[in-house]
């Protein structure tokens, strides 16, 4: 069974100011404005993707989540005595989950992953199991995966001291949807590309991976994905992470 990549975005900034003007993003977070930016820069809300997102598993990847939400919760119950239950719904990773599930009227199972530095590759990995399982349940046919992360900028210097390795923060989101090779012909889909595999395995290199940032692992390969000619024409992204722990992600053309 081959996956197909039938959409790819990553935030730009592009759709942010209007989605700050409409009502309904009017109290959202800087990181719930990045995955929506991420999702219309997918083309998510393009008719012919419609099929696929009515019958599309959700999951949503971050390694902090909600951390501009949590501090306002936190601040208020300082300064007040009271823990106001909106802000501490909004805080959760299933809050965020929730909010854009709703905006894109995704009615299937959803998901969140937090897993720090192999968010990305974790959440690709449900995501990967969930559609081998279907070829036997027959109950998902595709899956949304987003990945979000965004630092509060007086928060850094509490992440450089909790993190020492010489790295950099970058605020991120990405966003691609997946399907069995099937389902892309059945709904005439030219797929971007098709994900071949996904691997985890010791690294004795002891060198991160250029300005690598936790949860961004989704935000390259959808980069390279969508932009062969930067990237020369790659079709595998190696990434070493702190723990010593080196992830691939390889992936051929259509």
């Amino acid at each position: 069974m081959r996956i197909a990549v039938c959409a790819a975005g990553f935030s730009q900034g592009t759709y942010s100011a209007a989605l700050k003007s409409k009502p309904s993003f009017r109290k959202s977070s800087s990181m719930t404005i990045m995955a929506f930016d991420a999702i219309l820069d997918a083309g998510l809300v393009e008719p012919n993707l419609r099929p696929l997102l009515d019958e599309s598993a959700f999951i949503v990847g971050s390694s902090y989540g909600e951390i501009e939400n949590t501090r306002e919760f936190l601040k208020t119950w300082s300064n007040s005595g009271l823990a106001r239950p909106l802000l501490f719904q909004s805080s959760l990773h299933n809050g965020t989950l929730g909010f854009l599930a709703l905006e894109l009227g995704m009615m299937g199972p959803s998901f969140t992953v937090s897993h720090f530095h192999l968010t990305g590759e974790k959440s690709l990995s449900f995501a990967l199991d969930l559609l081998s399982q279907d070829a036997v349940s027959g109950t998902i046919k595709s899956c949304l995966v987003v990945c979000a992360d965004w630092m509060a900028p007086d928060f850094l210097p509490a992440f450089q001291m909790l993190h020492p390795q010489d790295r950099l923060w970058r605020n991120s989101a990405a966003a691609v949807l997946l399907t069995q090779e099937e389902r892309a012909i059945e709904f005439g889909i030219k797929p971007l590309a098709y994900l071949d595999s996904l691997n985890l395995s010791h690294s004795n290199s002891g060198v991160l991976s250029g300005d690598y940032s936790d949860s961004d692992a989704l935000y390259r390969w959808v980069q390279q994905v969508r932009d062969p000619s930067d990237f020369f024409g790659k079709t595998a992204l190696t990434l070493d992470k702190p723990d010593q722990t080196q992830t691939q992600i390889v992936w051929s053309r259509t």
